[in-house]
């Protein structure tokens, strides 16, 4: 795996793991 596929992957996790946090903090206030 190259540090840049791997750095992708990283971030693609993070923005999954912050629209998931947003979801759940939007759910929770609304």
């Amino acid at each position: 795996v190259y540090p840049g596929e791997r750095h992708s992957l990283r971030a693609m996790h993070a923005a999954k793991h912050y629209e998931a946090t947003l979801l759940h903090f939007l759910h929770e206030n609304l």
